[in-house]
């Protein structure tokens, strides 16, 4: 009887952070939508931005130009952006530019809500051009192991591997954060397509 009543536990548990992160993330969209339309000017230079934190260790990606917006998508999914990325690991860090698509966020967005709400499973970005790859890893309690690398593609080869933990706690504001760059820019197929 108590594998049977642990995972009834463990069931009520998910859809518990489930209803908390949708409330959450629900709660801030309606603010956002409120106030401002993705059409008008002054948003539109407000492309998004997204941070995995873990304490005083973090990645941050902001959304510097969306290129194709909201007409042509690009061959790796969604709009083509150039970014910049922070990284910030121990006493380690990079800032430099970044290539990934709308496309790729979406996906990344997908699987880690997945893992947040299971609190199970490996969630990977890895850019197109190959620079960022980023795992991160649900150990079932609630803490999450951020493992990857970043290369400044030049004649340099430089490479950060970073490593750091963070939480469900975090990952929550990370989901709200990606959900809106989502919610602009839609999936691998942009926001213009008919299903």
């Amino acid at each position: 009887m108590k594998p049977v009543e642990e995972k009834d536990k463990n069931t009520r548990r998910i859809c518990k952070l489930q209803l908390k992160h949708n409330a959450v993330c629900a709660a801030k969209n309606k603010v956002l939508k409120s106030r401002i339309s993705i059409f008008r000017p002054e948003y539109a230079k407000k492309m998004g931005k997204f941070t995995i934190s873990g304490g005083s260790d973090f990645i941050k990606v902001t959304l510097e130009k969306v290129f194709g917006f909201p007409d042509t998508t690009c061959f790796w999914g969604g709009y083509d952006v150039q970014a910049r990325i922070e990284i910030k690991s121990g006493n380690f860090g990079v800032k430099s530019g970044l290539w990934i698509s709308t496309g790729e966020l979406h996906d990344f967005f997908q699987q880690l809500n997945h893992s947040y709400l299971s609190l199970t499973g490996d969630v990977s970005l890895n850019s197109y051009e190959g620079n960022l790859n980023l795992i991160a890893a649900f150990d079932g309690l609630g803490h999450v192991n951020i493992t990857g690398s970043f290369s400044e593609q030049n004649e340099f080869a430089n490479d950060l591997k970073f490593e750091f933990v963070s939480d469900q706690t975090f990952i929550r504001s990370t989901l709200c954060e990606l959900e809106q760059i989502v919610l602009k820019y839609g999936d691998a197929k942009g926001i213009n397509h008919t299903n």
